[in-house]
């Protein structure tokens, strides 16, 4: 599948007891995160939370930072300041959509 959609497909009966079988293939349209930007000290520790704003979409969420020498972030979404500086958090799914999140860490 190239898309990166979620398929699903759904088993019911109809009204005559026949089997009706219906395949729905759902697109992420976006992923949103709680925060766009965040200052974070040195040591300590803040959550960023991702989310698809489509319902019923069934794809792992993942995170990157752009600059791991000033802070990491966890599959969690658990972002540790390592030291001063600018950093970049992005959240993606398998598709092709993202959303980022500039850390700063004082």
């Amino acid at each position: 599948m190239t898309d990166k959609s979620t398929v699903y497909t759904i088993y019911a009966e109809d009204e005559n007891g026949n089997a009706v079988i219906e395949t729905v293939r759902v697109t992420v349209k976006e992923i949103k995160l709680d925060k766009t930007k965040a200052a974070i000290k040195k040591g300590k520790v803040i959550s960023l939370t991702a989310s698809f704003t489509d319902d019923g979409i069934d794809q792992e969420i993942k995170f990157k930072t752009s600059n791991k020498k000033v802070c990491k972030i966890t599959s969690d979404g658990k972002i540790k300041g390592i030291k001063k500086g600018k950093a970049v958090i992005t959240a993606y799914s398998s598709g092709s959509k993202y959303a980022t999140c500039k850390i700063t860490v004082k």
